[in-house]
Formats: C-alpha cells, sequence, structure tokens
C-alpha cells in the first residue's frame, strides 16, 4: 500500500471540488488504498486551514474528515530531520 502524507492543499481542494483529483486522493485513503501519516503539526495546519472563515467551509463536513483521517491511521510519531540542500 502506498504511504502519503496529506497536504492541506489536497484536502482544502477535495472539499472545494468533490470530482477532482484531490478528492479521489482522498477517497483512496479514506477507503484504506493508501497509508496516511500525519504528525500534531499536520493536524494542526489541518484545523487552522480548512476551518477558514473564507472557504466557508462546512463545519461537521470538516470535523468528519479529520476524525477520519485521526481514527483510520496512526500518528506518524517520528519527525524527519531537516536537512540543508548542498
Amino acid at each position: 500500500m502506498p504511504k502519503v502524507v496529506l497536504d492541506t492543499n489536497i484536502l482544502v481542494s477535495a472539499m472545494l471540488s468533490i470530482n477532482g483529483n484531490s478528492a479521489r486522493i482522498v477517497n483512496m485513503a479514506l477507503n484504506r488504498e493508501l497509508s496516511v501519516f500525519y504528525n500534531s503539526g499536520i493536524l494542526f495546519e489541518y484545523n487552522d486551514v480548512l476551518y477558514r472563515p473564507r472557504f466557508d467551509f462546512n463545519t461537521e463536513k470538516v470535523k468528519n474528515i479529520i476524525a477520519a483521517i485521526t481514527y483510520t491511521f496512526l500518528p506518524w510519531l517520528r519527525q524527519l530531520p531537516l536537512k540543508c540542500p548542498a
């Protein structure tokens, strides 16, 4: 199963266009065709961005998609080392 981190932009695009490629990626993840990794920083960003008034997303849908990700997949507890390009 492919391992992915769902960037916040993917979730935003999926919420804006339920028939687009981003929505297909999110659906693949929720159907467990992808293994999603996240950590507390990613969840913070999901909450920060998806609840912004300018998007006017349905708060129940936002809550459900974040809950689905957190209940379906285990958090990725290890932090990636930061490396500067040579």
